[in-house]
């Protein structure tokens, strides 16, 4: 299972910034251009009945934190990357713990929860398209876990499980982006083996395509479309250690491709992706004796892996990718065997982001926290 690998790669937690504990803070960084906005949490590790989720922005004036809310009582909650804007207001997926997994969406800071078909569901990915709010996720259905999502708009919020095989054991949808009013959806299922796939929701219903791989084990994290073809970042045993890779969907089919990295290489993901002008960008990290974060950008003249960097000796992870005036922004984490330090990369230029002191900051991306 992918945890496991996980653990093998140092994948011990997420990503992401800020100061104090009582709502918004501001760090001075006002020579920096950057206008991002990044979900996570922070907490006063290792007592995690202080996790608190939270979002951040950062621009040229530096960078801010909300904290968001949970209700009296929560013992973990978490907020998902990456957050969007529309109409000047952020929205948050995530989830929260009272006695049970409550997934729900932040608008600003106000939480809406999302109804549940059992008992237990967590929200992963969201995205706005005219006013509709659309969720991915997964919700406890009495055997196992089922990939669904969450349509709301003002009528209310409508929960909608996604197709998947008789005798899938668990799944997850992971990444939704909503193109021309068709929803998309990456995910996976366990039946046997882990399955990366999409889901397709349109007026005439939902598609399911798997995603092939090498061996018997992938797993999907994130789907962008660009004119008419469907991008999908994750990884895929390939029979000696876990790859980076991605899918390219068009018309003539579905081709996986791995990722560069570099020769004994023990395990590799990617975990955001992006498109910009027709060039394809994509945030991991790789374990070559210590865990190096990284981005890729594929084009039609190949594929350039860019390593980012990180203290000498500390492992550090990229885990959200974004493309502002032609600047590659990647947002991720990295530790000094004592804590998390959040930060990101303009370019390959890191900034380390301020967190109250003696606690980590993550910066969470669904399927990968």
């Amino acid at each position: 299972m992918f945890r496991q690998a996980k653990i093998l790669a140092g994948l011990v937690c997420l990503l992401f910034l800020l100061v104090s504990c009582g709502g918004s803070t501001t760090s001075s960084n006002a020579d920096k251009v950057v206008a991002q906005t990044f979900a996570g949490y922070y907490s006063n590790n290792p007592n995690v009945s202080t996790q608190t989720p939270c979002y951040w922005k950062t621009d040229n004036s530096g960078a801010t934190r909300t904290d968001l809310p949970v209700p009296s009582g929560t013992t973990w909650a978490q907020a998902s990357s990456p957050a969007v804007t529309s109409g000047g207001t952020v929205y948050v997926a995530g989830s929260y713990m009272t006695n049970m997994n409550i997934p729900c969406y932040w608008a600003g800071t106000t939480r809406t929860d999302l109804p549940m078909a059992s008992i237990s569901g967590y929200a992963h990915s969201i995205a706005v398209d005219n006013g509709t709010i659309y969720v991915a996720g997964k919700d406890w259905n009495g055997n196992g876990n089922s990939p669904c999502y969450w349509k709301v708009d003002n009528t209310g919020a409508v929960r909608t499980d996604l197709p998947v095989p008789s005798g899938t054991i668990d799944a997850t949808s992971i990444s939704i982006v909503v193109v021309n009013g068709t929803v998309y959806i990456a995910g996976s299922y366990y039946n046997g083996s882990n399955i990366p796939c999409y889901w397709k929701v349109n007026n005439s219903g939902i598609i399911r395509t798997d995603l092939p791989v090498s061996i018997d084990n992938g797993y999907a994290f994130s789907l962008a479309v660009g004119d008419g073809t469907i991008y999908v970042a994750g990884l895929a045993w390939n029979g000696t250690v876990y790859s980076a890779c991605y899918w390219k969907v068009d018309n003539t089919g579905v081709v996986r491709s791995e990722l560069p990295v570099p020769s004994g290489t023990t395990f590799a993901t990617s975990s955001a992706l992006v498109i910009n002008s027709n060039v394809v960008y994509i945030a991991g990290t790789y374990l070559k004796g210590n865990n190096i974060p990284c981005y890729w950008q594929v084009n039609t003249s190949g594929v350039v892996r860019t390593d980012l960097s990180v203290p000498s000796g500390d492992n550090g992870f990229a885990y959200t990718i974004a493309i502002e005036n032609g600047t590659v922004f990647t947002g991720g984490y990295y530790n000094d065997n004592s804590q998390s330090i959040p930060c990101y990369w303009n370019g390959t230029t890191r900034t380390n982001l301020p967190v109250p002191s003696g606690d980590d900051g993550v910066v969470v991306v669904a399927g990968q926290g």
